[in-house]
């Protein structure tokens, strides 16, 4: 990880898991499921760039980002 990019002050992190892919994997298979967790990363990555976020680190079907200016953003769907 390049340190010269952390975030001063208040950081936000956040962790996200895909609940059951161990079970996932088995019912639909590892090309079948790790082409769904692609489809996850790219939607984590597109929320990443939109919000000006950073992946400090992805494993199997995590992420953890880092946001470091956070914003009261409106409901969903809202704008």
């Amino acid at each position: 990880m390049d340190t010269t990019a952390i975030p001063e002050g208040t950081v936000t992190v956040v962790f996200t898991d895909v609940v059951g892919s161990t079970a996932l994997t088995g019912r639909v298979g590892d090309e079948h499921a790790r082409s769904l967790m692609r489809e996850v990363e790219a939607l984590v990555r597109e929320q990443l760039g939109r919000h000006r976020g950073t992946e400090v680190k992805g494993t199997g079907d995590g992420r953890c980002p880092h946001f470091g200016r956070v914003r009261r953003s409106s409901p969903a769907g809202e704008r």
